[in-house]
C-alpha cells in the first residue's frame, strides 16, 4: 500500500508499512523451522510475495536463491499447476531481474526444468507461451553472464538463437501484433510516437522479451564481429548485426508505448532498460525513460534505478565522443 499508494482513507506512512515488512519477515523465518509450515504453498507464496516488494538495495535477489532452495526440495517448476505453478514463474521473472541487475548466474537453470518441446502453440494459453520466452531470457541473461570463451560459448549463443526463432514461429497468430497507431501530427516540438497494439498483454510483453533476448546475445556477439570490421574483414555483417539490433529495440520501444498491465511491468521495464542500451535518438531516449518510469508508479516496483543507470550510460558515451 505504501509503494503503489491506496484509495483508502486509512494511510499507510513508510515507517509503519516498514515495521509490519519486518515483522512479516521474521514470522516466515520462525516458521521456516517447522516442517508442517514450511512445505505448505502459502510458506512458498509468501516466500515470493517478499521477494516481490524486494527489488533494490546490495541484497539485491539474495532471498531468491533461498526460495529457490523450496522450489527445488519441493519439486516445483514450470509445468505445475495451481498456486506453485504460479510462483515458480514469479519467481523466475525476479530471477532474472537480479541476475541481469548483478552479474550473477540463475539460481535455477535448465538443468533443473526446461518446457518440453512441442510441434504447435495451438493448445497453450497467452501466458503459458509468454512463460517459455521468459525461460529462454534467463538462459539468455546467464549465456551473458557466464565469462568463459571459445567454441562452446559460440554454440550456446547460436542455440538460444534458434530457441527464439523457433519460438517465434510457432506463435499462434492471436498472439501477433494487430494495429500499428500512427501519431496525429502535433504542434512543433512535440514528440508522437507510434505504439504497437496485441490482443493479450501476455503477447505485448513476449514479444517484448523476444526481442530483448535477440538484443543481448547479439551485444555480446557483436564485439568479436566488431573487431574483424575494424580489420575490413566483416564490415556487411557488422552493419547487418546493426540493423537488426535497431529493429529488435524499436519493438520492444512501439509495445511498451501501448501500455504494459501492472502485473507484467517488472518484465517489461528490464526489456526497455536492454533497449535503452542501444537507443541513439534523444527523444526517443526520454520517452525511454519515461515509460521505465511509468512502470515503476503504476506497480510501486523500485526500478528507478534502470532509469539512473541509462542516464549515466548515456552522459559517459557524449564525454567519451
Amino acid at each position: 500500500m505504501d509503494l503503489v499508494g491506496t484509495t483508502s482513507p486509512y494511510v499507510v506512512s513508510e515507517s509503519e508499512s516498514l515495521r509490519y515488512y519486518r515483522l512479516a519477515l521474521s514470522a516466515i523465518r520462525t516458521l521456516l523451522l517447522h516442517p508442517e509450515y514450511a512445505q505448505s504453498d502459502e510458506m512458498l507464496a509468501a516466500c515470493i510475495l517478499y521477494e516481490m516488494i524486494d527489488v533494490v538495495g546490495e541484497s539485491l535477489g539474495s532471498h531468491l536463491t533461498g526460495v529457490a532452495s523450496l522450489l527445488r526440495t519441493r519439486q516445483v517448476h514450470g509445468n505445475v499447476a495451481g498456486i506453485r505453478g504460479a510462483c515458480y514463474w514469479t519467481w523466475y521473472r525476479h530471477e532474472t531481474w537480479a541476475a541481469l541487475r548483478t552479474g550473477r548466474q540463475m539460481s535455477i537453470d535448465e538443468t533443473y526444468w526446461e518446457p518440453e518441446s512441442i510441434a504447435s502453440f495451438s493448445h497453450l494459453t497467452p501466458e503459458d507461451v509468454a512463460n517459455r520466452v521468459i525461460f529462454i531470457f534467463g538462459q539468455c541473461i546467464n549465456y551473458c553472464n557466464d565469462d568463459t570463451t571459445g567454441k562452446p560459448r559460440e554454440a550456446k549463443a547460436a542455440e538460444l538463437d534458434q530457441a527464439l526463432d523457433d519460438w517465434k514461429a510457432k506463435l499462434p497468430s492471436s498472439m501477433t501484433w494487430f494495429s500499428t497507431d500512427k501519431p496525429e501530427a502535433g504542434p512543433v516540438g512535440c514528440n508522437h510516437f507510434e505504439a504497437m497494439w496485441f490482443v493479450f498483454p501476455h503477447s505485448a510483453v513476449a514479444n517484448q522479451v523476444y526481442n530483448a533476448s535477440k538484443i543481448i546475445l547479439a551485444l555480446n556477439r557483436r564485439q568479436e564481429t566488431a573487431s574483424a570490421a575494424l580489420r575490413g574483414l566483416a564490415d556487411s555483417a557488422f552493419l547487418s548485426t546493426q540493423r537488426r539490433i535497431e529493429w529488435h529495440r524499436r519493438q520492444i520501444f512501439l509495445t511498451a508505448n501501448a501500455g504494459i498491465p501492472d502485473a507484467w511491468s517488472l518484465v517489461s521495464s528490464q526489456c526497455l532498460y536492454i533497449a535503452g542500451l542501444v537507443t541513439k535518438g534523444v527523444q526517443e531516449r526520454q520517452k525511454t525513460l519515461d515509460l521505465i518510469d511509468q512502470c515503476q508508479r503504476s506497480s510501486g516496483r523500485k526500478t528507478g534505478v534502470l532509469s539512473n543507470d541509462l542516464r549515466n550510460l548515456w552522459a559517459t558515451e557524449m564525454e567519451v565522443f
